[in-house]
């Protein structure tokens, strides 16, 4: 009778580890209900694509950003005219 354990090869870093909880995180959506890649190269590649976005973003303010005053207009003077409205300038 064979006890040992089922193994399972991380897809990235082709490292034989056992298949549990321990070593690779959860997914529903698998057959066995293991993601394919080891918890420290998921780790390593949510890091990276952290800083990838970071640096992208870098020197961008978005959620503080001065909208076109001429679009502003165009959108209240559109909204006025589709409800009937008189606007105050």
């Amino acid at each position: 009778m064979d006890t040992a354990t089922p193994t399972r090869r991380c897809n990235l870093c082709n490292t034989e580890y056992p298949e549990n909880g321990e070593f690779f995180y959860k997914n529903a959506s698998k057959g066995n209900g293991l993601n394919t890649t080891c918890k420290k190269c998921q780790l390593k590649s949510s890091r990276h694509r952290y800083e990838k976005i970071k640096a992208a973003m870098k020197g961008t303010n978005s959620s503080k950003s001065i909208p076109d005053p001429a679009v502003v207009n165009r959108s209240k003077d559109a909204f006025s005219a589709l409800y009937g409205l008189q606007r105050d300038t």
